[in-house]
């Protein structure tokens, strides 16, 4: 889960043996890095472990704003995500930013 991977959900917290990962973002441009954003993730995953089987379809949806700066491009992104046994909670949703440093 996070920033990078699957909006809606903390970092690392969601163990795989395998995995795959989709997105897909709608964008409205006003500069060239510059952008808002609304995107829905989606994942598909199997975890083999001395405690069992798991598989899950865990996605996650919001919006979000990612702008450039001097330091590099700034996102900030608001996420709602669900998964077996965690339905879509506002209470739950998570807030991911991060800086995109350009050389």
């Amino acid at each position: 889960g996070g920033l990078k991977t699957l909006r809606g959900f903390d970092e690392e917290s969601i163990t795989a043996s395998i995995y795959s990962i989709f997105t897909l973002e709608f964008r409205y441009l006003f500069d060239v890095n510059s952008f808002f954003q609304v995107f829905f993730d989606g994942a598909y995953y199997e975890h083999n472990a001395n405690s069992g089987y798991l598989k899950d379809t865990p996605y996650g949806f919001g919006a979000g704003i990612n702008f450039e700066t001097k330091a590099g491009i700034f996102a900030l992104s608001y996420a709602l995500g669900s998964r077996e046994g965690q339905s879509l909670q506002f209470k739950s949703a998570k807030i991911h930013f991060g800086l995109t440093a350009k050389f």
